[in-house]
């Protein structure tokens, strides 16, 4: 394919950003994978389609909201390292990130174990509270948006994707009334499996609903199957606000490492969000809490005293991914 989208393989956005090829891309966005002419690193550009931004209100909006996405730093999450507007297509530039993403993962390996999904939840969790904190929520959280690399049983790097894009797409509302998980024309920003019951519902949202979507991920991680499904968009979005997620003995799992932890999934993923955790930090915690119970249990091995090294080292990033300085 030799593009799709607003750009095409060859143009060169702002005289630096060579497109190679497009990579995917849904019906907000095109992202392209690019290199950068002067730098000589591979980028990857997210163009937003022309027809977001219908009045130059948009563009302020959209400008706005993508400065405080690139304040956004922490190693877990690939960060928006330029913005810019070129032959009338809005466009962010991040870093380009191929590794393996929690989709692919399992779809090669069906499900993981209890353990190694709290371990993989606690890494996503680390970026959530960062984000958090700055009042940023992600909105779109799935597997597809976890680029991860296993470095022991409980213990994952990952980076999250697409942080806070949502709230970009958001500026697509020129009234300014709409809620933010809505676009001017009504469609629903995220993806509906994945979604909190308040934001499938089209209500306001907050750090809340991404700890719902991360149990849903985990649910989904430790089963092998998504909790909620429909035969179509209708009975799937009553299914997320009205029904509970299944056990886990109905996925055929039995052997749960963590016996916690189908409880813990289970309140993530309330209805009412005021029954979830207080936050990401205390999610974090409470899965801290079932993997150091599981240590400890009878007939486990004595945890071994190591040491500390003199520094920790920074967490690498996932499978191959390039960080670098912004772009410039």
């Amino acid at each position: 394919m030799a593009g799709a989208g607003p750009l095409i393989v060859g143009d060169v956005v702002d005289g630096k950003f060579e497109v190679l090829e497009f990579v995917g891309g849904g019906g907000f966005a095109a992202v392209y994978r690019v290199h950068h002419r002067m730098l000589r690193r591979d980028f990857a550009l997210k163009a937003l389609h022309p027809t977001l931004a219908p009045d130059p209100s948009f563009r302020e909006r959209f400008f706005r909201e993508a400065r405080v996405l690139m304040d956004l730093q922490h190693p877990s999450i690939v960060p928006v390292r330029e913005v810019g507007e070129w032959n009338g297509v809005l466009y962010m530039v991040l870093d380009y990130c191929p590794g393996e993403t929690l989709a692919a993962l399992l779809k090669r390996r069906r499900r993981l174990g209890a353990r190694e999904t709290a371990g993989l939840g606690v890494a996503i969790l680390r970026a959530l509270e960062h984000a958090h904190g700055k009042g940023i929520v992600h909105r779109d959280l799935k597997p597809a948006n976890l680029v991860v690399a296993q470095q022991a049983s409980a213990r994952w790097d990952v980076r999250v994707l697409d942080f806070g894009i949502a709230r970009v797409l958001a500026a697509a509302d020129t009234s300014g009334e709409q809620e933010p998980s809505l676009t001017a024309t009504g469609a629903i920003i995220g993806t509906l499996a994945y979604m909190s019951p308040e934001q499938a519902d089209g209500q306001a949202v907050d750090a809340r609903s991404d700890l719902c979507s991360l149990g849903v991920v985990l649910y989904e991680a430790v089963t092998g199957r998504q909790p909620f499904t429909g035969e179509n968009r209708r009975e799937l979005l009553l299914n997320i606000l009205l029904k509970h997620p299944p056990p886990f003995v109905a996925s055929g799992v039995t052997d749960v490492e963590l016996p916690g932890l189908e409880a813990l999934l289970a309140q993530v993923m309330s209805k009412n969000p005021s029954e979830r955790p207080a936050g990401a930090r205390a999610m974090r915690h409470g899965l801290e809490g079932l993997l150091g119970e599981a240590r400890e249990a009878p007939g486990k091995p004595p945890r071994r005293t190591v040491k500390p090294p003199a520094a920790t080292p920074a967490p690498a990033p996932a499978a191959d991914c390039e960080t670098i300085p912004g772009p410039g």
